[in-house]
């Protein structure tokens, strides 16, 4: 996707893969610092800058085909209330530190768990 690519470009997109489906279902969002309690437990963290012109953050999971994109661009929230695959915030224009956190019992944590070889 040539669009997608042109946004990654510009710092306005951050592509990550989650694995498997509901990749938005156990997301915690923290504008600021996180709590002592998630600062102890985090087991891994991806740090990138966005720059967001626009005033508006959106969180989109699924994203592989351009259904999923102009449903989510043009839309306030997601049409269907059994299809939560996006949330957008509203912030401030700018240029932004976004850290996304691991936690012991995260669908992405526990499938690269599974990847690590067993001592037999």
């Amino acid at each position: 996707m040539e669009a997608i690519q042109q946004l990654i470009a510009e710092g306005i997109c951050l592509p990550l893969f989650f694995p498997g489906d509901c990749a938005l279902d156990q997301v915690v969002v923290v504008l600021g610092d996180l709590t002592p309690e998630q600062e102890r437990e985090w087991l891994g963290r991806i740090q990138s800058y966005l720059h967001i012109p626009c005033g508006e953050l959106m969180l989109l999971g699924g994203g592989g085909c351009e259904e999923d994109w102009e449903v989510a661009i043009h839309h306030a929230a997601p049409p269907n209330p059994h299809l939560f695959n996006f949330q957008k915030f509203t912030i401030p224009p700018g240029n932004y530190l976004v850290e996304v956190y691991a936690f012991l019992g995260s669908m992405n944590f526990n499938f690269q768990l599974e990847e690590i070889p067993r001592k037999q």
